[in-house]
């Protein structure tokens, strides 16, 4: 049997995945508080402790960043209705959670 081989990221890959989920966390605190069109580059690099320039590393612009975001949200919540969904017992069961999931997110 083949078992897939893990996938070790490098230190560098590490940090690059920590700066962008500190940027979409940001993000989400700056666009819920004030806004898209109110927020600014600047002041979400500044929450994310990180550059401009790593904001423009991984993102083209604030667009960018905010459809990034809306992709995680969405996935983060598509994990969730799952979880509650397959805990169930039996598919009736899990349609209902999963509907009550849905509604919840």
């Amino acid at each position: 049997m083949n078992l897939p081989t893990p996938i070790i990221k490098t230190r560098r890959e590490e940090y690059a995945d920590q700066t962008r989920s500190a940027l979409l966390a940001a993000a989400l605190t700056i666009f819920t508080s004030q806004g898209f069109s109110q927020a600014n580059v600047g002041e979400i690099a500044e929450i994310a402790r990180v550059t401009r320039g790593a904001f423009y590393h991984h993102f083209e612009d604030k667009q960018a960043l905010f459809e990034a975001l809306v992709v995680s949200l969405q996935a983060d919540a598509a994990e969730q209705i799952r979880a509650r969904a397959v805990a169930e017992p039996n598919v009736e069961a899990r349609v209902m959670a999963g509907a009550a999931a849905f509604l919840d997110s």
